[in-house]
């Protein structure tokens, strides 16, 4: 059965290889009512952080050792939860406003603006709760609703599903009527927008 975490207070993690800009952003988050942790290379964020969320992790571009895109294909693969923020030059910009495609929650540009700052820090924190509790509610499914979510979402008829699960459309019927009712969803465009944010994990 899944574990479903109970820690609901998020956590910014902070990584910065510029020891004068992670000084400047801890005296700025510090008067916050925001949990923080702070470090200078990925790696030990990397052997510290809790995966399962909530919370959101400030990262420069131009991180060393491991950069910035392979962060973001670690979270993507192990922290769904937790969105990533990073920090950028102007000059730098161009060249990576692709990854914002890729998943990448925002680019803050360099210098930092404390209001723009602050207001993405809480939007991604949001953005984190919204994905946490998307989580809780696919874990209630069990393994063959999972299978005919999969299946409903990708375009599939009650029928056509019925047939290539071997079982009666009363039977699918039963099924879509337990997701609907687990998911909160009202409709089949919530169950496509549901997967799309999760993008198709867990199923």
């Amino acid at each position: 059965m899944p574990q479903v975490l109970q820690r609901k207070e998020p956590i910014l993690y902070i990584i910065e290889n510029e020891p004068e800009l992670l000084s400047g952003l801890k005296a700025f988050f510090e008067p916050q009512p925001i949990n923080m942790h702070y470090y200078i290379h990925p790696q030990a964020f990397l052997n510290s952080y809790d995966p399962s969320g909530p919370g959101c992790v400030l990262a420069d571009l131009t991180l060393q050792g491991i950069n910035s895109n392979e962060l973001h294909l670690i979270l993507s693969e192990q922290a769904l939860c937790l969105p990533l923020v990073l920090m950028a030059s102007l000059r730098d910009l161009p060249a990576h406003t692709d990854m914002l495609n890729q998943g990448i929650y925002a680019f803050l540009e360099k210098p930092l603006h404390s209001a723009v700052l602050l207001g993405t820090i809480k939007s991604a924190f949001e953005y984190s709760q919204k994905m946490r509790g998307y989580v809780e509610h696919i874990e209630k499914l069990t393994s063959r609703e999972k299978e005919v979510f999969n299946l409903i979402v990708t375009g599939h008829t009650n029928k056509i599903i019925a047939e290539m699960l071997m079982v009666t459309d009363k039977t699918i019927e039963a099924h879509r009527s337990r997701i609907m009712h687990k998911l909160k969803a009202r409709a089949l465009a919530d169950l496509i927008a549901l997967n799309s944010d999760l993008k198709g994990r867990f199923l």
